[in-house]
């Protein structure tokens, strides 16, 4: 039986079902035997009961529906070539239905923003894209109990610059905090400029700028610094070479990205934690995510 996923082209103006589009993707086996289990069980209890007989079989026939959130432009979630979404969440995420034949996870794409809207308003059960925990977070959803993939932000500069190799030598130095204001690294150097005099107070900007885009900022001076994870970086030096560099031995904020839930599902996020919590213990995230990453999620 296939699933269905959706995409959002924009659910930030409001949570609507306007604008989207349908899409279809296959199931895998462990899907067509929860559906197969069913058909049985329902043919079996037509053939026992004129015959009296009880069946103590569980009945499949009750599954519900969880609708989940994802993103479709980053190297986790993504649509492939064939229109299909994949990717490191991805294939999380079908490992955890396949162990919860209870539910079946139904996919609709959006960005940041979206997602969140969506859980709020109840329109997802469930959402991930690298969301990170905050206080404001916390108030709104519940986190998953084990994080998913390691969101650690070391200083990023370019390769020339020697003067910065700590978060002290960035005192009154332009950073880029994120994309967005509330970002998780630009918040944190808001709160330690309540403590520096004026003249040592970090200069925070937010801006959602492409690669080429930063590096352009760096070059020319706009910007002293950002911050990236050891994946990001990776990356970067494989596209355009040398020309940033990560400095200091440990990363200035330490931090994973969890998969965040509606406020009412309580019972769902218990049992999609049991199987998180297992994959992580047994290490089969890691070889998930090594499959599908190329590397360890907790070398993000």
């Amino acid at each position: 039986m296939a699933a269905e996923y959706r995409h959002a082209q924009d659910l930030t103006a409001g949570i609507s079902a306007d604008g989207y589009f349908m899409a279809r993707k296959n199931k895998n086996k462990g899907s067509n035997m929860k559906k197969s289990i069913t058909k049985a069980a329902v043919l079996l209890a037509a053939i026992t009961v004129p015959f009296g007989l009880i069946s103590c079989s569980k009945n499949t026939s009750e599954v519900k529906t969880v609708y989940v959130g994802v993103g479709y432009e980053s190297d986790f979630s993504y649509l492939n070539e064939k229109g299909e979404l994949a990717g490191y969440e991805i294939d999380m995420l079908k490992a955890i239905d396949e162990a919860l034949p209870q539910y079946e996870f139904k996919y609709e794409t959006s960005d940041l923003k979206g997602i969140l809207l969506g859980l709020s308003a109840g329109k997802f059960d469930i959402g991930l894209k690298q969301y990170e925990s905050n206080e404001e977070r916390r108030k709104n959803y519940l986190f998953s109990e084990s994080g998913y993939l390691c969101y650690d932000s070391y200083i990023q500069v370019l390769s020339t610059r020697n003067d910065i190799n700590s978060l002290e030598d960035l005192q009154g130095k332009t950073v880029l905090g994120g994309s967005t204001v509330g970002a998780a690294m630009g918040t944190k150097l808001e709160n330690l400029n309540k403590d520096l005099p004026d003249d040592k107070k970090y200069k925070v900007i937010y801006a959602k700028l492409t690669t080429e885009e930063l590096l352009a900022s760096l070059k020319n001076g706009s910007i002293d610094a950002s911050t990236s994870t050891k994946a990001l970086f990776r990356k970067k030096v494989q596209q355009y070479g040398d020309v940033v560099k990560l400095v200091g031995k440990e990363p200035v904020r330490k931090s994973d990205a969890y998969v965040l839930f509606n406020k009412e599902q309580g019972k769902l996020k218990a049992d999609f934690d049991a199987v998180l919590n297992d994959l992580v213990a047994s290490g089969k995230l890691s070889e998930i995510s090594v499959k599908a990453l190329g590397y360890d999620y907790k070398d993000n």
